[in-house]
């Protein structure tokens, strides 16, 4: 046999290799993914009546002068996309998109969910950190996105967020800090009737939790006598408390955020929804 065909018949050899590895590395599954799938239908039903509670909630809060606050548990949250999202709200996600599911810890939130193609199927999963960055303005730095084990580009995730905040009409601005993404979403806090004003002062995350709170007010044309009271800090774990004390993303928005991310897609960064 000539070198020539040997190194033909090894060079195929390891194309095979790398390609199986490659499809088998998109077949991994997380083990977070798995524990929240492998929950009972009626587990998942009682926690998505507590999600749309707590939501409720918040919506009757935000309708009146003062302090409001919530607390979303991720347990609650895939209850409520296994159960009322997919009895109540079928199109809300592509159909090639299944089993949406999130898990929440005190550096990140990843949501995973599995896609269908024609002639591929894969677990996606997309980790951001999600933080306060000033009044009313939510930072979320984008950590990995991933299919099975195996990392994709970013720059569909970035078009994603960039379109779904064009689409609510939202302010967004990317930064770059430390070579991870950063989408800085405004909301607005003028409410539609302009009579109050939308107070976002408390964004903090938690072992299996999302803890969110502020205030209304009036506007200065219907301020009436007195100011409303600051919400208490919610009291986070003690090792989650030194967490979001040490994390990076609050002193990103201060300090290491100073450029636009000059290599994302040319389509997330040449307009603001707020335009």
């Amino acid at each position: 046999m000539s070198k020539l065909v040997l190194f033909g018949f090894i060079l195929v050899a390891l194309l095979a290799v790398l390609l199986g590895s490659g499809y088998f590395a998109t077949q991994q599954v997380d083990a977070l993914y798995r524990e929240a799938l492998d929950v009972d239908a009626a587990t998942q039903a009682l926690r998505s009546d507590e999600m749309l509670q707590r939501a409720t909630t918040l919506r009757n809060d935000l309708q009146k002068e003062g302090a409001w606050e919530a607390l979303f548990t991720d347990e609650q949250m895939n209850g409520w996309l296994a159960d009322d999202m997919v009895r109540n709200h079928p199109d809300l996600l592509p159909a090639e998109v299944t089993d949406p599911r999130v898990t929440i810890s005190p550096e990140a939130i990843t949501l995973y969910f599995r896609y269908q193609g024609e002639s591929f199927s894969t677990v996606l999963s997309v980790s951001f950190d999600v933080y306060l960055a000033e009044e009313n303005v939510i930072g979320l730095r984008l950590d990995s996105a991933r299919a099975g084990a195996l990392p994709v580009p970013m720059s569909q995730v970035i078009e994603y967020i960039q379109e779904a905040a064009v689409a609510m009409e939202l302010k967004i601005e990317w930064k770059q800090s430390d070579g991870d993404p950063v989408a800085l979403i405004t909301i607005p806090p003028q409410r539609d009737d302009g009579n109050q004003l939308l107070r976002i002062e408390q964004l903090r995350l938690d072992e299996g939790k999302i803890y969110i709170a502020g205030r209304i007010d009036p506007t200065a044309a219907n301020r009436s006598a007195g100011e409303s009271g600051h919400v208490q800090p919610y009291p986070l774990d003690q090792s989650a408390a030194r967490v979001n004390n040490q994390r990076r993303s609050p002193s990103l928005a201060r300090t290491s955020v100073t450029r636009p991310v000059s290599r994302l897609p040319a389509k997330s960064m040449t307009h603001s929804s707020s335009d």
